[in-house]
């Protein structure tokens, strides 16, 4: 049986900048069998207004199952969405946002129009953890409790990645909450490591990340400028806070830390960071995922990370650390990758990539996922 699944998500490929559920609807479209999925989005990629090279408001094919519908923001309303899913008339609505106004709450208001003649999915993407509550923290809880009262979210699927997230679900949407757990699954690239050189007294630094508070890129330089040996620290990622980066200026300003913020890039150009980069460094104040994580360790980069991401253990494997936000803790392991040369750093490189093959698209993980559309 071949089912169809319409997605409404905010942000889909080619758009890279709105992160980690742009990547994790891409996975879930490469493992899922028998089911087509139609993809309803936005023709820019988050934080632009530049359109796709795309055709909009028609079907384009990215592979043979799955198909995408890019819509101007200025068609993006109740009728259109309406036509189109009274037209696939699919089997599973996979709504790939808790918040979204236009791709979350009005198909939710179509099918409770149509009495849910549709099944519905919803995936919060991390966006009920404590870490993401705190940024518009008002705002955020009104929305929430209004829609308990409304019961907005009666009669769904929710798709948890984790026991954590459906503890979470079940917190503000109620213990009889019908949640299915699925873990979130890696685009990784299996490439054989090139030599990289290592010399001792010497580290490089690379972050992919969003430069946000909820990152941890203000704990990221506070760590640095308390450590403060020679080190080079190069930022991948969409500029959102001015005064965050102004403030990271200031704290980096008079250290031996080099930082340089890249800006954007694509997959690309992050590739060739990963050959110039000893480490991936990310403290962040909490991942229901963490995809960049996953990709800096499948290019062979030891990690140093905060441990509240689903990458545990790291030290264990050789993979690098996983800590709490201590500066102690932290300026041990910037010193163990920095006084390190390269024979020694070349084994680490190895463990990181084993680490990630080991841990991430397990086959039991792809059938989870699997089971979220065929069994419910």
């Amino acid at each position: 049986m071949s089912l169809k699944i319409l997605v409404f998500s905010d942000w889909y490929l080619p758009g890279t900048q709105a992160g980690g559920p742009t990547q994790s609807l891409h996975s879930m479209t490469q493992h899922v069998v028998n089911a087509s999925f139609f993809i309803v989005t936005r023709n820019t990629d988050h934080g632009s207004n530049q359109p796709y090279p795309v055709q909009t408001e028609t079907w384009i094919s990215h592979t043979d199952q799955t198909h995408v519908f890019y819509l101007n923001e200025n068609k993006i309303n109740e009728a259109v969405l309406e036509k189109i899913i009274l037209e696939i008339q699919p089997n599973w609505i996979y709504l790939n946002s808790l918040w979204s106004p236009l791709f979350t709450q009005l198909p939710l208001k179509i099918a409770k129009k149509h009495e849910l003649q549709f099944k519905i999915i919803c995936a919060p993407r991390g966006m009920l953890k404590p870490e993401a509550l705190k940024i518009k923290p008002f705002k955020k809880k009104g929305f929430l409790l209004l829609s308990r009262i409304r019961k907005t979210y009666s009669n769904i699927v929710w798709h948890a990645t984790s026991e954590i997230e459906s503890r979470e679900i079940r917190h503000f949407f109620g213990a009889h909450a019908k949640v299915h757990i699925a873990p979130n699954l890696a685009s990784l690239e299996t490439t054989d490591l090139n030599e990289k050189n290592k010399s001792p007294n010497q580290l490089h630094l690379f972050t992919v990340a969003r430069v946000s508070l909820e990152k941890g890129i203000l704990e990221a330089a506070e760590l640095l400028a308390q450590w403060n040996k020679p080190a080079v620290w190069k930022i991948a990622g969409l500029l959102q806070d001015s005064d965050l980066v102004n403030h990271v200026n200031a704290l980096l300003k008079n250290t031996e830390i080099k930082h340089e913020w890249l800006g954007h890039l694509n997959r690309e150009q992050i590739r060739d960071y990963y050959q110039w980069a000893h480490v991936f460094y990310l403290p962040t104040r909490g991942e229901n995922f963490g995809h960049a994580i996953a990709e800096g360790l499948s290019a062979g980069l030891p990690a140093i990370i905060s441990n509240v991401t689903p990458w545990q253990n790291l030290s264990k494997e050789g993979a690098g650390f996983d800590l709490p936000i201590d500066k102690n803790a932290f300026h041990e392991a910037f010193d163990f990758y920095w006084s390190m040369h390269t024979v020694d750093y070349s084994k680490y490189r190895t463990c990181a990539q084993n680490y990630i093959r080991a841990k991430a698209n397990k086959r039991e993980h792809i059938n989870q996922l699997q089971s979220l559309f065929f069994k419910e």
